[in-house]
């Protein structure tokens, strides 16, 4: 029983770490949670929902106080509630988060809602980082046989949604977490088409899950991801912590933004910080208790620096005034990294970060981290498209990941996956866009030119249109052209080029040679 709380416990644990994106001592992005909260009757079947509710509590008391967090429960599918994150208030949020009873159905209204939060999120700031997380045990109710259109209906509303979304160059990240124990044949169905909406319209991640073992392995590993941490292998092989008596020591070859400590037991006993390492200070402290007559409770305590600067790498000293229960304790590390993605045709020279490129070229897709750590080989970095992973290489002179990939007729939409084993793993989306190659033809301004060979030196011109796709250039574009354009003939003749506006004036002149030969006509 020991074992399934604490494995419960971790729940939504590493979901608190707050998008840092620190390079050189720049502040961290502010990051906009908007959560639907399956909290229908069939989550009162079991344990499920007590768990759920302390993993939402969890994620309340982790999230930094610049972040934004709203949660639309199923029962109230209009109405997200907005959670103060303020260290005042913030206790009071999450008591009212334990004491929530309220169960009915599974409406997609109430995704819908949550998706209207965002937007109005990003018309206020777009540059923040935006996570739209979805947990439920079951399908949604608008997929039921008797519901006519309604998969339709879904699939045209997450499409548009994510289009608008792209359109505003938003950062998104979709999640859906489904916990798939016990559904009928029918909810099977009815789940198997939402997962596979999802992942279309939304370039969504989709993490199932069976069992309450597996409803812990999957939200831990969307909640690491969330995070930028690596949720498959453990801290401890990058920073080392080490806990004597009331003391624990964190070493860290790596910036960080914040430390955590977690403390789970089943009875109400918090830790209080007697002492610090400088420049280390209590940010905030937090309780957490599971509903109903579970012994579950939690303690959250926030460590940062004064003006919650970079902590540098180094050994840190934190106290308590009690002995730490090894078993008890989590020590969390919000790191403090970033990395930027391009993608540019591989024959462009300044390699100009463009989303639309020719069909048949090159695409190279770029990855440079803001700031590397003394060794590099601590980075992994790799491309997914289509599902498959591969992996990036490693430039040492220019600091960058790069992948290539030739571009075919169908949009290119990825991932680029960033990765320290055992710290920390961000991914971000890229998209390229197949553009059919330009068609230049010339058309023929003068109609049956003629001129004595005798004459080519005063000759008069015959004119021609430069057409791009079949309309006229534009002047400016003329002039670039005219600078790679020749005439080639297998006539003895020469021609000079001149341009009029848009158009192109090309001259007959004389070849001389050894030897002259002249016909009467041209």
């Amino acid at each position: 029983m020991k074992i399934r709380i604490c494995a419960t416990f971790m729940l939504f644990l590493f979901i608190c770490l707050p998008f840092s994106v620190f390079a050189k001592g720049e502040e961290a992005k502010e990051r906009v949670v908007s959560l639907v909260y399956d909290d229908s009757g069939s989550m009162r079947n079991n344990d499920r929902w007590k768990y759920a509710n302390y993993a939402l509590q969890s994620l309340v008391a982790l999230l930094d106080e610049k972040d934004k967090f709203s949660y639309v429960p199923m029962s109230k599918p209009n109405d997200p509630l907005n959670i103060s994150l303020t260290k005042d208030q913030r206790q009071t949020e999450i008591n009212g988060i334990g004491a929530w009873k309220t169960y009915l159905n599974t409406p997609f209204s109430a995704v819908e809602t949550a998706m209207q939060s965002i937007e109005k999120e990003a018309d206020i700031d777009g540059k923040r980082e935006f996570w739209l997380i979805v947990l439920t045990d079951g399908a949604f109710n608008d997929l039921e046989k008797d519901k006519i259109g309604g998969k339709e209906q879904i699939t045209q509303k997450l499409a548009q949604f994510k289009k608008e979304m792209d359109s505003k160059k938003i950062s998104l990240h979709p999640v859906l977490i489904t916990m798939e124990e016990d559904l009928g044949q029918q909810e099977k169905e009815q789940l198997n088409t939402f997962k596979e909406i999802w992942k279309t319209e939304m370039n969504g991640v989709v993490m199932p899950s069976s069992g309450e073992d597996g409803i812990v392995q999957s939200v831990n590993q969307v909640a690491a991801l969330v995070a930028n941490r690596d949720p498959f292998s453990s801290v401890e092989s990058i920073v080392k912590t080490k806990i004597v008596g009331k003391k624990v020591e964190i070493t860290t070859p790596f910036p960080l933004k914040r430390m955590t400590l977690v403390r789970q037991s089943p009875s109400l006993s918090n830790y209080k910080v007697m002492q610090l390492s400088k420049p280390l200070q209590l940010q905030s402290s937090f309780s957490i208790h599971a509903p109903g007559e579970a012994k579950l409770f939690g303690n959250i305590v926030h460590v940062s620096t004064a003006n919650q600067e970079v902590i540098k790498p180094g050994t840190y000293t934190i106290e308590v005034d009690q002995d730490i229960e090894k078993e008890g304790l989590q020590v969390l590390v919000e790191p403090a990294l970033n990395y930027t993605v391009s993608t540019y045709d591989k024959d462009d020279k300044d390699r100009k970060n463009v989303e639309k490129m020719y069909e048949g070229v090159t695409a190279v897709i770029e990855a440079k981290p803001t700031e590397l750590p003394i060794q590099t080989s601590y980075f992994e970095a790799e491309v997914e498209i289509d599902g498959k992973q591969y992996p990036m290489k490693w430039d040492d002179k220019r600091h960058v990941f790069y992948y290539e990939t030739k571009v075919g007729k169908e949009l290119v939409r990825g991932k680029v996956h960033m990765n320290i084993k055992g710290f920390y793993r961000q991914t971000k989306e890229f998209k390229i866009e197949a553009a059919e190659k330009s068609k230049l033809t010339l058309q023929a301004v003068t109609k049956d030119y003629e001129e004595k060979v005798t004459n080519l030196e005063n000759s008069k011109p015959f004119i021609l249109q430069p057409q791009l796709n079949g309309k006229p250039m534009t002047e400016e574009a003329v002039k670039k052209l005219l600078k790679s354009t020749g005439v080639t003939s297998n006539q003895s003749i020469n021609y000079e080029l001149k341009q009029h506006g848009s158009q192109v004036y090309v001259y007959p002149r004389p070849y001389y040679s050894d030897t002259f030969n002249f016909t009467d006509t041209g």
